[in-house]
């Protein structure tokens, strides 16, 4: 399965860090909600939570969790820039290992794709719509620790199948959760990894072969589509039968659902942010030639937006110019 280069660019590397300078890095990746301005989505970073809130082991050492978790995304032109956030925006799912952080947009200097939420995601209802099951081909991208990159994030692809889907629920660090098992092994860097499911062009379903159609992103002989994140290995134990004493790497992934990432994106109060981002904006769009940087909007709602998003936010230009011929043309 050869994965189409842009699916990479949606990734970038995390680093949790803590006031005594002890860091712990992993994966991040970006996607657009919606807002009903065209080429204007609403842009949430996902990780897993254990990359904003840290171990419990990492906990423990040093006394508390990261105060920063600092987004390394990748420029254009060259390098890669780091963004610092604080740990205490992030929105933590209660019972999966999920975590997302409202930037609302990115600079277009980024290199950076945003994978949207209302198609290509393998939801629960995708799932059983396309019958994906035991033994469908997965991959994720995020970051190798040993070969980070020396001046830009360099992913990694690595490639996998679906082992078990979600039945029983699996006791995690972060609490127990109904997750995706995955023919992948994954090591620390991993965490928070986008993972998508390809589904082959012919699909076995319980009525009989079918031609797909539509939806997903195109890749070698099929479609991608966005199934969750990662959470990292799934370890030996107590219970294990060969009497291993320590956590080895089973060689079997943890995936946390998109659906999980749906449930913090579409809280009431992210809905209610959205739709007063999207108010701001179409009313800048018709007041002006120019529009108005978001983040001199005022407001709690909008305090608050402009202190998670710092210097992540920008319009680009050619959306400015583009803003400005429409004005000029009524």
């Amino acid at each position: 399965m050869r994965i189409p280069d842009e699916l990479r660019e949606c990734v970038c590397f995390t680093r949790a860090q803590w006031p005594s300078g002890a860091s712990a890095m992993g994966t991040a990746f970006f996607v657009g909600v919606p807002t009903g301005i065209d080429g204007r989505p609403f842009i949430y970073a996902v990780t897993a939570k254990h990359c904003v809130t840290g171990s419990l082991q990492a906990q423990r050492s040093q006394g508390g969790r990261p105060a920063e978790v600092v987004l390394l995304v990748n420029h254009r032109e060259h390098g890669r820039t780091e963004n610092r956030t604080r740990a205490s925006d992030w929105l933590l799912h209660d019972t999966a290992d999920v975590a997302v952080l409202p930037l609302g947009g990115t600079d277009p200097s980024f290199e950076v794709r945003v994978w949207p939420t209302h198609e290509n995601v393998a939801s629960e209802l995708v799932v059983k719509e396309k019958n994906i099951g035991a033994g469908d081909d997965v991959f994720i991208a995020g970051l190798l620790t040993y070969h980070r990159g020396a001046t830009r994030n360099l992913p990694v692809v690595r490639l996998g199948s679906i082992a078990a889907m979600p039945e029983d629920p699996v006791g995690l660090e972060t609490g127990p959760d109904t997750v995706t098992l995955v023919e992948v092994r994954s090591i620390g860097g991993l965490s928070g990894s986008p993972v998508f499911v390809h589904l082959s062009v012919l699909r076995d379903m319980p009525e009989g072969m079918f031609l797909r159609g539509g939806g997903g992103t195109a890749g070698s002989g099929g479609t991608s589509w966005l199934h969750g994140v990662m959470h990292g290995f799934y370890p030996t134990g107590k219970d294990d039968p060969d009497g291993a004493s320590e956590n080895l790497n089973t060689g079997i992934a943890i995936v946390a659902r998109i659906d999980r990432v749906l449930d913090l994106i579409h809280r009431p109060d992210q809905v209610a942010l959205r739709d007063e981002v999207s108010k701001r904006v179409e009313q800048e769009l018709e007041t002006t030639i120019i529009p108005a940087s978001l983040d001199q909007a005022s407001g709690t709602e909008f305090e608050r937006f402009k202190a998670i998003t710092q210097d992540l936010l920008r319009v680009p230009e050619a959306e400015l110019e583009a803003a400005a011929r429409a004005t000029n043309g009524r």
